[in-house]
């Protein structure tokens, strides 16, 4: 059916190439009127491009017209129309436009401003994500309204995006993650993102909530983790080392070999803890490496990614211990010293094609391998899974008249996971006799299409998805007992538009996006799959307002959301540590969010940028039966409604820089009756450097050091929501935060 679908699009889109056009042009800023040496002209859509020479000039020879041209130059980029053969007077100008100057790689490899992705599109870029100490990535995306980040030790982590997935226990799920074009989540909709080494990402882009047909119907969001995409020419080989407390230390070493045709990186990254609790050693090394080639239109990329861990679990504490001993392990597991120890292998290959300027394709295959081994208190836990999976997007666009643009876009992502888990009787962490032996097998398959039309300052688009989820379970050790569900199949629309002036931007969407149960909500507590378990839906509504002064200096954004969330997931304990998955009722997510930033150069050479953000979330069960609990109109659990983020960030021209963060995190409900809350804590990091440069010997030099929780606050860094208190057990609800640490670290590249 697909193999039509594609077929049917192609023979309609394909069009065939017009004889060659040459186009010349100067490039001048409009109020000096000086040419401008060496700005850069790029084909929308293309990896076609040049510069201008010494005199400001350029030629460049088209396939077809009519075209866009992007053009930059250390300005806001512009954007201009060409239509027939000639010279062509380009003049711009400091604050030519807003958005435009925004780029991030789209849906797989085509190159799109911000608002062409989705109107309400976050990007993390390279600079923010060296603010911090770079062991994971929790202080960066905890900077970001609406997302907050759970990190109870440096292997356990969770991500929420307006809520969603505050209910997964001990990890992230309900969003999606790509790396580049490749999936990092699995069949079940958990994602691994805390193994992943900083080093290897460019930037991050993120969709909150389910914000565009094109990367399926994820209700929490998407997260899109970028390598670099230019095509500079340089070559450098780069060493570097971070010591910290509590044994913290971080060796790295990278090659970057990139010219106008080719892009090569390899990473190589080792890093270690002591842990600042008990039984907290952390042990990690990451193998990176990607590539990506050019060969006239057409582009050929590979990204491999290996990761080999191993980790101890200090699990969380109850009230006492978390006020008197924040140190300790939590008693079961210092016991049996639990651990986990795993290898991660994503393997990914992508090819992209521009059949003509207008219509274009990029199909890529992946594989991932997973093998790990954990040992817990109540049992040992073996796992593997191969995984297999495909993602194509083919996509046409044309200019119809001046002041119209259409875009249509349609694809599929299809993903097959084998997993097979045991468990073991424990005797004290040494592993006994089998107590279960499974398989699932995982299939999910998302075929999605997306329109975008643009009339002179008006923007829509307009987008469906189609979703459907099988499980087939197989109980190895019950005579090959064998079990399959299919969830039905979800439709989840998308719409979107929004108004465009030079210093403002004013959007609106309506979507719809839906969540698999895990592993742990589909299986019930005796190894069968429950088939009363459906996914999670919901609509989110949202309106939005970007804008900025006429210099540039000052940029705002607003946001007001509504998500409606049905037949909610909820993890209910059946046993200590074990818990089984049900629909108990509805959610309300109503949120605001709130950024500013001003940034201004000095007389004296100085580049200050200073910011502020700020949510508001009233997350409430709107109906949530469980058992015979009413938790109708409580607050949703383990989320803040109120987060505050600021900050302050400097650079000299000689090389000094360094920032000071800010976060203010509102107490959260840690059970659904709202019984008892954590407390509200305010954490400060600071970070100061000097970079400089060795001409001489091509080399170049970055010193830093930072202190984290500056003012030593005591604060839980990760909350269990809803824990038990089994065999007379107080409850374990916190994971305390580290208190003040510092780090240092130096980085050394060499070009060549």
């Amino acid at each position: 059916m697909l193999r039509i679908i594609f077929l049917g699009w192609v023979l309609f889109f394909t069009n065939v190439l017009a004889a060659q056009v040459e186009i010349t042009g100067t490039v001048t800023d409009e109020e000096s009127n000086e040419k401008l040496i060496g700005a850069s002209i790029i084909v929308k859509g293309t990896a076609k491009g040049t510069i201008t020479n010494i005199d400001g000039e350029f030629a460049i020879t088209l396939d077809s017209l009519p075209q866009i041209f992007i053009i930059s130059y250390g300005y806001p980029n512009i954007e201009c129309i060409i239509r027939e053969e000639g010279h062509y007077d380009i003049k711009i100008r400091s604050n030519s436009l807003i958005f435009s100057p925004v780029l991030v790689i789209g849906t797989i490899g085509t190159w799109q401003k911000l608002q062409e992705v989705a109107p309400n599109l976050t990007r993390i870029k390279a600079e923010d994500l060296q603010l911090d100490e770079r062991s994971n990535i929790q202080a960066t995306l905890n900077r970001v309204p609406g997302v907050f980040m759970h990190s109870g030790a440096l292997n356990t982590n969770r991500i929420t995006i307006r809520g969603i997935g505050n209910r997964n226990l001990f990890g992230t799920a309900k969003i999606k993650a790509y790396f580049d074009e490749i999936p990092l989540t699995n069949g079940v909709g958990e994602t691994q993102l805390e193994d992943i080494d900083l080093n290897s990402i460019h930037e991050v882009s993120m969709l909150k909530g389910p914000s565009s047909s094109l990367y399926g119907a994820g209700l929490g969001g998407v997260l899109h983790l970028n390598t670099p995409t230019e095509y500079l020419e340089q070559k450098s080989l780069s060493v570097g080392s971070t010591w910290g407390s509590y044994g913290l230390a971080k060796y790295d070493t990278g090659l970057q070999w990139m010219d106008f045709n080719k892009h090569i990186q390899v990473q190589y990254n080792r890093l270690h803890s002591d842990g600042y609790r008990d039984n907290n050693e952390y042990d990690r090394q990451n193998l990176f490496f990607t590539s990506k080639f050019r060969f006239g239109k057409q582009q050929v990329s590979a990204l491999v990614q290996h990761i080999d861990l191993k980790a101890f679990i200090p699990s969380s504490l109850n009230r006492e211990d978390y006020e008197n001993a924040p140190q300790k392990a939590a008693f079961t597991w210092g016991q049996v010293q639990g651990f986990e120890d795993y290898q991660r292998t994503l393997v990914g290959l992508s090819y992209g094609i521009d059949f003509s300027s207008k219509f274009k394709n990029t199909t890529s295959i992946y594989t991932s391998l997973f093998d790990s081994y954990e040992s817990r208190p109540f049992n040992i836990l073996n796992e593997n899974s191969n995984a297999l999976g495909g993602r194509t997007l083919f996509s046409w666009e044309s200019v119809i008249k001046y002041y119209t643009r259409l875009q249509l876009q349609l694809g599929a992502e299809l993903y097959q996971e084998n997993y097979d888990w045991q468990t073991y009787i424990t005797n004290e962490g040494v592993q006994g006799g089998i107590l279960s032996d499974n398989t699932e097998q995982r299939q999910t398959q998302n075929i999605f299409t997306q329109a975008k039309l643009e009339y002179k300052k008006w923007e829509a688009n307009i987008g469906l998805s189609y979703n459907a989820v099988q499980y087939d379970y197989t109980d190895k050790l019950g005579q090959n007992a064998t079990d399959t569900y299919t969830f039905e199949p979800t439709f989840s629309p998308y719409f979107s538009i929004q108004y465009n002036t030079s210093k403002q931007q004013v959007y609106g969407i309506v979507s719809h996006g839906f969540s698999p149960p895990t592993l742990e909500e589909t299986l019930t507590p005796d190894g069968a799959i429950n088939p009363d378990i459906q996914p999670e839906k919901g609509w989110n509504f949202e309106l939005g307002l970007r804008g900025r002064n006429q210099a540039s200096t000052l940029t705002y954004q607003l946001s007001l959301y509504s998500m409606h969330i049905k037949d909610l997931l909820v993890a209910r304990r059946t046993d200590f540590d074990q818990f089984v998955g049900i629909n108990a009722g509805k959610t309300l997510h109503n949120g605001l969010e709130a950024q500013v930033a001003y940034a201004w150069r000095t007389n004296n050479n100085w580049d200050i940028q200073t910011f502020l953000n700020y949510a508001y979330a009233d997350y409430s069960f709107k109906s949530f039966i469980d058992a015979e609990n009413d938790y109708s109109g409580n607050a949703l659990t383990g989320t803040a409604p109120h987060t505050l983020g600021a900050g302050w960030r400097w650079e000299y021209d000689k090389g000094f820089y360094g920032n000071i963060n800010y976060q203010f995190v509102d107490a959260m409900p840690l059970r659904d009756d709202n019984s008892i809350s954590s407390e509200s804590y305010h954490l400060a990091n600071t970070k100061l450097g000097y970079r400089f440069s060795l001409p001489k010997f091509k080399i170049k030099v970055d010193v830093f050091g930072g202190i984290n929780n500056l003012f030593d606050m005591n604060y839980a860094s990760m909350l269990l929501i809803n824990a038990g208190s089994f065999g007379g057990r107080a409850p374990r609800y916190y994971y305390p935060g580290l208190p003040r640490n510092y780090y240092g670290g130096l980085r050394v590249e060499y070009l060549f």
